[in-house]
């Protein structure tokens, strides 16, 4: 890891650390039984997955967030972890249950970030923590798939996300070159719809729907376009 990698990383673990460690005064899990400890449900597992868009604007941090949202629960911390165009210190927020990490572009070298968006998502619960499991997702547009790239060999599942307009076969190419740099992929179609050549190179479509924009209030919509994603988080576990 070199110098300035090794600073940000600092930075975060102690940002991560002043957010969620309890201050020393504070007493409130001392007297409680370790059986009362929550209990995770047997479909729960860790996961991590990477959202790849094969081309611009097909919805990747749209489906990112609505799966990572699909995931979340009570026994389960999810990350999102996103890299975005601007410079400067982590920035993290929240999107209903789940944590935005936004990895900053003055980490360009692939390796770099993998390891970065990796400590962030441990230090954050991307991992097990003892009371729960963990699920981290990946937002790699199409734009910030070459700086994103190193991440695809270390996920569970690399989602490979396609828009309906595009070309059905070039995306079933893509997804095959992908394949070779990673564990498991599912090939998704954005805003498709049924009886069209997708049926035949898709693991999933997802509908258009207007009420997709609650994503981004950190709800996940109800109807054709949350099952379809709620299908999409199983599938990812299935495949996990």
């Amino acid at each position: 890891m070199g110098d300035g990698l090794v600073d940000l990383v600092s930075a975060v673990v102690g940002r991560v650390h002043g957010l969620f460690i309890e201050p020393s005064g504070t007493v409130n899990s001392i007297d409680r039984p370790a059986a009362q400890s929550p209990t995770v449900p047997a479909q729960a597992r860790e996961v991590e997955v990477a959202v790849v868009g094969l081309s611009q604007g097909c919805g990747t941090t749209t489906i990112s967030a609505a799966l990572a949202l699909a995931f979340s629960g009570p026994h389960r911390a999810v990350n999102l972890v996103a890299l975005d165009g601007r410079s400067g210190d982590v920035e993290q927020s929240r999107l209903g249950h789940v944590r935005v990490w936004q990895v900053p572009s003055v980490l360009t070298v692939p390796e770099e970030v993998a390891q970065y968006g990796g400590v962030v998502a441990r230090v954050a619960g991307g991992r097990t923590t003892g009371t729960g499991t963990a699920a981290t997702v990946w937002d790699l547009s199409a734009a910030e798939a070459i700086r994103g790239g190193q991440v695809l060999p270390d996920v569970d599942v690399v989602v490979a996300l396609a828009h309906a307009d595009s070309d059905p076969a070039l995306a079933d190419l893509a997804s095959e070159l992908l394949l070779k740099r990673c564990r498991r992929l599912l090939l998704v179609a954005n805003r498709a719809q049924p009886g069209t050549a997708w049926d035949t190179c898709c693991e999933l479509l997802v509908p258009e729907s207007r009420v997709a924009k609650l994503v981004a209030r950190g709800r996940l919509p109800g109807g054709a376009f949350g099952e379809a994603l709620q299908q999409l988080a199983t599938r990812v576990e299935e495949n996990s």
